[in-house]
């Protein structure tokens, strides 16, 4: 039973944690680009319960390694909405930029992914602090 009710606590974390990287992204967009598209917030939900769950995994990992794992895996979610969405709803267009691969990742936005997932990171400790089950009032 403490296992359900642990395995519980774990998935709300993650549901928050998503429903937290959705809307930050669409946020973060809107100061950026002045706009943005609903497959966005699929996305920076992903991106930020990835990025959150790396952090479990690897706690002791240096910052700077966490962040370019991040920034992987950011770039890979980036790279399948392209496919998924991008190229219907014409989303955003990296053909532009030095270092693009078909419009849909380039290489400036994987350095900026990077360096978002220094916040991130000190957001996922504190949410992973205060949903741990010896926490009062956890998730």
């Amino acid at each position: 039973m403490l296992l359900l009710v642990i395995e519980m606590k774990r998935k709300r974390e993650y549901a928050e944690t998503a429903l937290v990287g959705g809307i930050g992204y669409c946020l973060l967009e809107m100061i950026w680009r002045g706009r943005t598209h609903w497959s966005m917030a699929l996305a920076g939900g992903a991106c930020f319960a990835a990025a959150h769950g790396i952090n479990g995994l690897f706690p002791r990992a240096s910052l700077w390694r966490r962040c370019l794992m991040g920034a992987a895996v950011i770039t890979a979610v980036e790279w399948t909405a392209g496919r998924l969405f991008n190229q219907r709803y014409q989303v955003w267009d990296y053909r532009a930029r030095r270092g693009n691969i078909n419009g849909q990742i380039c290489l400036l936005y994987s350095a900026l992914w990077f360096l978002l997932c220094i916040p991130l990171c000190a957001l996922s400790r504190a949410i992973r602090k205060k949903c741990s089950p010896s926490a009062p009032g956890s998730c």
